[in-house]
């Protein structure tokens, strides 16, 4: 596969990797979003609907879904959160509340892709807060 090369300083391409865990239901009726970014809340990454109802991706369990994503150049890639919600209708179902990450990779063609792991069977709330590791360095 031939690498992309991000020339333009305000917007690039990334490759994201999200790995569903076994313990997934087969599919989810939740709306999954990602944020990604780097230690400044300037250089981030928002894609919303990544995965659940009217999405592409299905996010199904023990598959690692792959999207390819333009958005604004982040530097040093160190954060990465997902918000977890019903869908907008609320209904509730049966498989609601129960869609689990293990990991997602993302890369920016310009340095090693970067791999965030989630705690095992950690089942995101639906809170409005987004959850994720954050290996940014703290001053």
């Amino acid at each position: 596969m031939k690498r992309k090369k991000n020339l333009d300083k305000l917007n690039c391409n990334y490759r994201v990797a999200i790995k569903t865990s076994c313990l997934s239901p087969l599919i989810t009726n939740d709306r999954i979003t990602l944020l990604f970014g780097n230690a400044t809340r300037y250089e981030t990454v928002y894609v919303e609907n990544v995965g659940g109802p009217n999405s592409k991706t299905r996010l199904e369990p023990c598959k690692t879904d792959v999207l390819d994503l333009e958005g604004p150049c982040g530097y040093n890639i160190c954060k990465v959160l997902i918000y977890r919600s019903r869908p907008h209708n609320g209904v509730r179902r049966p498989n609601d509340d129960r869609w689990i990450v293990e990991s997602v990779t993302i890369d920016d063609y310009r340095k090693p892709p970067i791999t965030f792991y989630y705690k095992p069977n950690y089942i995101i709330p639906d809170d409005g807060f987004g959850y994720g590791p954050n290996y940014c360095h703290r001053d």
